[in-house]
């Protein structure tokens, strides 16, 4: 009962002490880890101290696991310039305390932590400009990989110094998935040793972006998160606006700037969820968003006009929690979402799922065709776990020439055989034939647990405009994946990234976050 006693006086004493700090730097507490109370007492920036909490309104303590609930009704009147030059540095700080396990983190750590949010925001800045919005002017083809390589060095280096291995359990199960896969496909040859492991790595490629910035859990600040936004602006206004400007007279610079026209709606795409992630998710931002994202709409690509009726379904009518309850009205909304993206998206459809070959077919698509066509084939005869790495509907399946083709009687159709195999990977959803019904099972059971994630976060700590940009990274990738292989692409390793970012931002606000700023 002594330490009980001390306990309390102790946070009754600091209370005061934080409500000061946290007027100063307009924040409002949400919880406290109990060893954490000196640590943040040191932290109190150097500013006006004759600032007084008028009133504590309730104190509420959990000896329970030694958690300390301190609700503090902040008197409003400081001054915007006043908060801002201490706000950033002190919210970053606070992040940094807790590890994801709940251990706190040592001084070393701490500083390591904030290193890695350095570089790790700097890569982030780099691959969106180098891989998403020039990737195909710079004419370098391996700057993805250069970005994953050193993504991966960021995560080693946290593992080894800050996180104290402690990995994520899907992560583990998503590497162990792989191994066997890689295994398997040596043992049935489905392509030679060197073609199997360059499409390992392509395909594994964006699920380690995903858990890497995941398990890294960054913390992007008020004023990164400012200059991330003041990037995406500046990338629309000086390229992808002019670029689409133009393409209302010459449709060809499309093809100059970026090889197809569907890479320039995924660039916008890309470039408008990071300043939605950037904003403060105002109904003038969502605005902005839905402005940043029409101009894709000159891309003339149907998939793009299914995304764009979602995003703007999404902005305006599920900004609001409670319009995800089930009930019959919530139920005909999306419904009627569902035909509109079903409308626009139709003529794609129909010519992949309910068309016949035929000579009236244009040539370029025929390919993606004819893989939707084959997939239910290798599905059946490769039961249950497909036909290998490097095997069918992939770009190493192309550059090390699948016998499958040859197999299925599919190896001189226009953009498949081995001379010009250009469309070979061409879409996506055909290449999970390469893993199987397992691998498709695991497949859907990936997004689940995405979603699952989202929404858990969500129920724990509120945060609408994170939960809409993780819901709409999925749809857009659904979408794309049905006449691309933007998930193995470059695009899709960047997509990958943000979703992480934002996934492991729900995380610290669900688990460890120990304040949350207002509008923030």
């Amino acid at each position: 009962m002594k330490k009980v006693g001390n306990l309390l006086h102790t946070c009754g004493r600091t209370a005061k002490t934080l409500g000061n700090l946290l007027r100063t730097c307009g924040r409002t507490i949400k919880s406290v880890e109990n060893p954490l109370l000196p640590q943040v007492c040191d932290l109190k920036p150097k500013i006006n101290p004759l600032l007084p909490v008028r009133k504590v309104k309730r104190q509420v303590f959990f000896l329970h696991r030694t958690q300390v609930h301190i609700n503090v009704r902040i008197e409003s009147g400081v001054a915007e310039h006043a908060i801002n030059a201490h706000s950033a540095r002190f919210s970053e700080k606070m992040m940094m305390m807790m590890e994801g396990n709940g251990q706190m983190l040592t001084e070393t750590e701490n500083a390591e932590q904030l290193r890695v949010n350095k570089y790790f925001f700097a890569l982030f800045v780099f691959t969106l400009i180098f891989v998403v919005v020039l990737y195909k002017m710079i004419g370098f083809a391996y700057t993805d990989e250069l970005c994953s390589l050193f993504l991966f060095f960021l995560f080693f280096l946290a593992m080894t110094k800050i996180h104290r291995w402690h990995f994520n359990k899907a992560f583990l199960v998503t590497l162990f998935v792989f191994f066997f896969y890689t295994c398997y496909s040596l043992w049935i040859g489905s392509n030679t040793p060197r073609g199997i492991a360059n499409d390992a790595i392509i395909q594994i490629k964006p699920y380690l972006g995903f858990f890497c910035v995941y398990q890294l859990k960054p913390v992007f600040n008020e004023s990164r998160k400012r200059i991330l936004g003041d990037v995406c602006l500046l990338f629309w206004f000086i390229f992808l606006l002019p670029v689409g400007l133009v393409s209302l007279v010459n449709e060809k610079i499309f093809t100059v700037l970026l090889e197809h026209p569907a890479y320039y709606g995924i660039a916008v795409t890309i470039v408008s969820l990071c300043y939605l992630y950037c904003s403060r998710f105002t109904r003038r931002d969502k605005v902005v968003f839905l402005l940043m994202l029409s101009i894709g709409l000159l891309c003339g690509r149907s998939k793009f006009y299914g995304f764009f009726a979602l995003s703007v379904f999404m902005m305006f009518f599920f900004s609001n929690i409670a319009h995800l309850k089930l009930n019959f009205r919530n139920v005909v909304i999306l419904l009627c979402m569902f035909a509109a993206v079903i409308y626009v998206a139709w003529g794609k459809i129909s010519l992949y799922f309910y068309q016949v070959l035929s000579d009236e077919m244009d040539k370029d698509l025929v390919a993606r065709f004819v893989l939707y066509r084959t997939m239910p084939e290798v599905l059946h005869d490769y039961f249950p776990f497909g036909s290998g790495f490097a095997s069918f509907g992939t770009y190493s399946s192309g550059q090390y020439y699948s016998d499958l083709y040859a197999q299925y009687g599919i190896e001189y159709i226009y953009g498949l055989s081995k001379a010009y195999h250009d469309f070979i990977s061409d879409t996506f959803y055909p290449s999970l034939a390469q893993f199987g019904a397992a691998g498709i099972v695991l497949f859907v059971l990936f997004w689940i647990y995405i979603l699952k994630r989202a929404f858990m976060n969500y129920r724990k700590s509120p945060d609408i405009k994170l939960l809409q940009i993780a819901i709409l990274i999925v749809c857009f990738l659904g979408i794309e994946n049905t006449t691309g292989s933007t998930f193995t692409a470059q695009g899709g390793f960047f997509v990958m990234m943000l979703m992480g970012v934002v996934l492991s931002e729900r995380r610290r606000d669900a688990g460890q976050t120990v304040i949350s700023e207002h509008g923030g």
